[in-house]
């Protein structure tokens, strides 16, 4: 008889079983170390990196919301004004300065907390008991791996450059990371009493009624937020849904939630005072509702779109994503996902819906167009939509930093030596570095006077009494702050053109300018009149309500012409000026600005030398794409000199080409002042000889 053969059992593939966690305890002393060591160098480095005054965009006319207590633009951002007058109190440096740094503090604040999420992502990975199955390291390595990586999100372009001045993105990351750090506080708390066998409802109630309390404060600043409505409920239901199966407790919920919107009360109290800036006049509910939905703005989410345009759009995200992170970067959060993936996949699921809701999302409402010829006009609209996806950074990092942390115990399980994973913070440590380097280099904004230099080199071709038409925020926004919080152009009007179209911006220009405004109280009326079917959502003319637009704006001109000079602020490449206005004048440029002249009008030489141009001049650190687009603006008001002078100063004519070619930025605007300058100076202009 031959042998027995011996059964052979099969193998059996190793399943690493999703047990209920036991979490390690914190360590209160390295919690509070490492997240104060974060919060500090991050805010020291914004603290030197601080625009020092106004910048461009929405600053001075958010600046001067806070400063006065008024209305900003929609949705009101009621918080972020209530909270930027505290800073304005601070007695340091100017005003601007004082709620750019409101900016600086609740961006490095949230740079902190990011931490404390990270070691909260880090636990999810090592609660496991058998070290096998776990990414387990010494338990208080992780305390000081997590503050380069807390820091590096903190040096990513975009949110460093929003840390830098008065916007409202520093508090909107701040509440981002406050509701992942309830979530996930409230998922450790149920996982832990699961272990225990113990009751926490209470606990784990108050950080329930605490996301829904940060999620209405967040509302009250940014509507980006909404998506964090829909994230805290659907992950606490996948976990427990019995927990949110309880009448009582929603209505709590839904209570906490509307007192976190609670001040949105504030705008309609602040309108009904006439303050300076007072955007949509919301002392009635009909404005009110209209600024808190953001009506002026509008979002047409039922327009058709090809698959091709969104699929650009989705790309842009991905772009700016890799530009913000880098590919280390990158890799690092995917070795977090595929961690969760392996051990706990709620966290995963998390991970994931919160990607989609503040990415692909965010590329869909957006809706950016990138298909503009002009460079400079891409580049602006990848700077408005970058900021937009700053949530999807702050989960990148927390991902980063949950991944990073899963190699290095990956590696310690192999080589488990200390060493070894010091050389990797040293490493992460020096990586961080060297990125926040680099990002300083491009982002400092110290020496960032653009618009004092503008602004005072406009004061001195632009008489006392002057009028200032702007069509662009850029140029409209600051005299908001130069006139109501430093108190200078205080006999100058300024006018935001574009904002003309609106019946509660004239209502403002009546408060702030109202024997100017009486002139044109004819006009005015007419045009109200004219566009309130507009408002009101009846049939209305476009073409009649156009034509009282213009003959309003004239008015504004014609009326005052000979005692108040009038200016231009236009950059023509992104929005030129509208056919219609001032037909019977023509347009001289004064290299600051064009000044309204009369056909027959003669302006006196200007020496160009009088302008501080010292930004341009001396290669300055603080550029942006704001600064770039002062220096098209400068280049294009110095070929138009250039142009008038050409019929009688031809040399006069070069030397101000050759100026405008050292300021332009754009290589399209170069190419055509190029092309003028060659053809003064073959004499192939009309009018040259």
């Amino acid at each position: 008889m031959g042998k027995k053969s011996k059964k052979v059992k099969p193998e059996t593939k190793k399943v690493i079983p999703q047990v209920t966690p036991q979490y390690p305890p914190f360590h209160k002393h390295y919690l509070w170390i490492g997240f104060t060591a974060t919060f500090v160098i991050q805010f020291i480095v914004y603290l030197l990196s601080l625009a020092p005054s106004v910048t461009f965009e929405d600053s001075g006319e958010l600046v001067a919301a806070t400063y006065s207590l008024g209305v900003p633009h929609q949705p009101g951002y009621p918080l972020f004004t209530l909270i930027g007058k505290l800073f304005t109190y601070l007695p340091i440096g100017s005003i601007a300065f004082r709620v750019n740094l409101m900016s600086a503090f609740f961006s490095a604040f949230a740079v902190g907390l990011l931490y404390t999420v990270i070691l909260y992502l880090i636990d999810e990975l090592t609660v496991l008991k058998n070290k096998n199955d776990g990414a387990v390291m010494p338990g208080n390595v992780k305390y000081i791996l997590a503050v380069p990586l807390a820091i590096f999100t903190g040096f990513t372009p975009s949110y460093y450059s929003q840390a830098l001045i008065t916007e409202v993105y520093g508090i909107n990351n701040f509440f981002t990371v406050l509701i992942l750090f309830l979530i996930l506080r409230w998922y450790r708390v149920f996982n832990q009493s699961k272990a225990d066998n113990s009751s926490s409802e209470k606990r784990l109630e108050k950080y329930f009624l605490g996301y829904a309390l940060v999620c209405g404060l967040t509302l009250a600043n940014h509507h980006t937020s909404l998506v964090f409505l829909p994230l805290g409920l659907f992950f606490i239901f996948i976990v427990n849904r019995g927990f949110l199966m309880d009448m009582k407790r929603l209505l709590k919920w839904a209570g906490c939630f509307f007192a976190g919107l609670s001040p949105y009360l504030y705008l309609p109290a602040a309108s009904a005072t006439n303050p300076p800036v007072d955007w949509g006049n919301p002392e009635n509910w009909t404005n009110f509702w209209r600024v808190v939905t953001r009506h002026q703005y509008g979002l047409d989410l039922s327009e058709t779109r090809s698959l091709s345009k969104f699929a650009s759009q989705i790309r842009l995200h991905y772009e700016l994503f890799f530009e913000q992170f880098g590919l280390v970067m990158v890799i690092l959060g995917v070795a977090g996902l595929i961690g969760f993936w392996i051990y706990r996949k709620p966290v995963l699921l998390l991970s994931l819906v919160f990607a989609l809701l503040t990415g692909p999302l965010v590329a869909y409402v957006t809706n950016v167009n990138m298909t503009v010829g002009d460079p400079f006009a891409v580049a602006e609209q990848r700077g408005l939509v970058s900021v937009m996806y700053l949530p999807f950074y702050l989960m990148w990092g927390g991902l980063a930093g949950a991944g990073m942390f899963m190699i290095a115990g990956r590696l310690y399980s192999k080589i488990p030596r200390l060493s070894v994973i010091w050389i990797l913070i040293a490493i992460s440590g020096l990586y961080t570095g060297w990125a926040g380097y680099q990002n300083y280099k491009k982002e400092n904004m110290s020496d960032y006077y653009y618009v004092d230099r503008l602004f005072s080199n406009l004061e001195k071709i632009a008489a006392p009494n002057s009028v200032i038409l702007a069509n662009w925020d850029p140029f409209a926004f600051p005299p908001l702050y130069y006139q109501f919080v430093e108190k200078r152009f205080q006999d100058m009007i300024f006018i935001d053109i574009e904002l003309l179209r609106r019946t509660w911006y004239l209502e403002m220009l009546i408060n702030n300018y109202p024997q100017y405004m009486s002139y044109s109280k004819k006009e005015v009326d007419e045009f109200i009149s004219a566009v309130r079917p507009f408002e009101e959502k009846e049939k209305f003319d476009p073409n009649f309500i156009q034509s009282k637009y213009i003959a309003m704006i004239n008015s504004f001109v014609d009326y005052h012409y000979w005692e108040r000079p009038v200016y231009l602020m236009v950059y023509y490449p992104i929005r030129p000026l509208e056919q219609g206005i001032a037909p019977g004048y023509r347009r001289e440029s004064c290299f600051i600005a064009q000044r309204l002249l009369k056909p027959e009008d003669s302006i006196p030489d200007i020496d160009y030398r009088q302008f501080d141009f010292s930004d341009f001049e001396y290669g300055s650190s603080s550029r942006d794409r704001m600064s770039d687009m002062l220096r098209n603006y400068y280049a294009i008001l110095f070929a138009e000199k250039a142009i008038a002078v050409s019929e009688n100063k031809t040399n006069k004519a070069l030397e101000y080409f050759d100026r405008s070619l050292e300021l332009a930025e754009s290589p399209v605007i170069r190419k055509q002042i190029q092309q003028l300058r060659q053809a003064v100076k073959q004499k192939r202009l009309p009018g040259t000889r």
